[in-house]
């Protein structure tokens, strides 16, 4: 009996185990791999601190270690998709081989996705010239540079492309954008655009932000009407009370 209730506990840890890994590698088809693998010994140590510098194999220390993950890893995806400089900083780490190299810019194309019941977003594909031991190599990148937009933008789409065009445009022009090529493979190479601290713009978050915004004014102004109406009522209802009173109490007297 003993032995089968310790198989059938290993059994479910596995069990449990496995299901952590096919929900890491479902996150890294989604997103680079690399960032799950970032966030998870992270998420490790917050709950061997959290447990007293313990880590036993329970259903409750998997809840909390999955529900640390889920917090640490949105954290995370958030932090590096407003910061293209952190973004850089992060590829340049994870791909000790690639070189920052210069490149001739050769000619951009504005493009525009139109998401699920959203404005989607607009985005610049950019083709561009590396030159490494005096050959060179061509380039074409797509989502260089994208721009989200509220759902209250209604401007058409090429208002929308044109405006991320012109901005593709004058960072190039102020040189604010960074190339790392392939050392090992010069047909390798990505343009990050732009290169600053923090860039909302081209975070989907910021579609989410501003959607939220709305929806967090909207919950405001329908809080604030439904507590006038309350306080109104109560008034009344206090009101009508004070009348009964007085009418109680006059008719004791008489």
């Amino acid at each position: 009996m003993e032995f089968k209730r310790k198989r059938d506990k290993i059994s479910d840890n596995v069990g449990k185990t496995i299901m952590m890994l096919f929900v890491l590698v479902i996150v890294g088809y989604i997103f680079p791999f690399r960032y799950a693998l970032y966030c998870l010994p992270i998420s490790i140590v917050i709950i061997f601190i959290r447990n007293n510098l313990r880590f036993t194999f329970s259903k409750l220390i998997y809840i909390k270690l999955f529900s640390t993950f889920v917090f640490v890893y949105l954290l995370f995806l958030l932090t590096i998709s407003i910061s293209p400089y952190l973004k850089i900083q992060e590829f340049k780490w994870s791909h000790p081989s690639w070189k920052k190299k210069e490149v001739e810019i050769l000619d951009l194309e504005p493009h525009h996705f139109r998401g699920f019941k959203s404005n989607g977003h607009a985005f610049v594909e950019i083709c561009f010239q590396s030159r490494t031991n005096g050959k060179e190599y061509n380039h074409i990148q797509q989502y260089t540079l994208k721009r989200y937009f509220p759902f209250w933008d209604k401007r058409s789409t090429s208002q929308k492309k044109q405006e991320t065009l012109l901005i593709a445009e004058k960072m190039l022009v102020e040189k604010s954008y960074s190339c790392l090529v392939n050392s090992k493979n010069p047909n390798q190479a990505i343009l990050f655009l732009p290169i600053s601290y923090i860039d909302l713009r081209s975070s989907v978050f910021y579609q989410v932000l501003s959607s939220f915004t709305i929806l967090a004014a909207l919950f405001f102004i329908f809080a604030s009407i439904l507590i006038y109406l309350l306080t109104i009522r109560m008034a009344k209802h206090k009101a009508s009370e004070k009348l009964y009173e007085k009418l109680l109490r006059k008719k004791e007297i008489s």
